[in-house]
């Protein structure tokens, strides 16, 4: 329930046409990028590794105490 409103029941979602959003996701996906659209994953791209290399071994270099592992950027391992 949200905001008191049964939105899944019996695993399925009432709130949306799953079959129509599913058609829609592949006639999207399967068409040509378009020049933005391009630019836009290869800056994604560079973003994505730039992350991945500023959390690159987080988990040895923090301490979770006294926070609660999820808040402390960790991997979810206790030290």
């Amino acid at each position: 329930m949200v905001n008191g409103h049964i939105v899944v029941q019996g695993g399925k979602l009432l709130t949306i046409d799953e079959e129509a959003t599913a058609e829609r996701l592949v006639q999207v996906a399967s068409r040509p990028r378009t020049e933005k659209e391009k630019a836009l994953v290869q800056a994604m791209d560079e973003v994505k590794h730039h992350v991945i290399r500023y959390y690159e071994g987080w988990h040895q270099k923090v301490k979770p105490e006294p926070h609660f592992t999820a808040n402390s950027r960790t991997d979810g391992k206790i030290q």
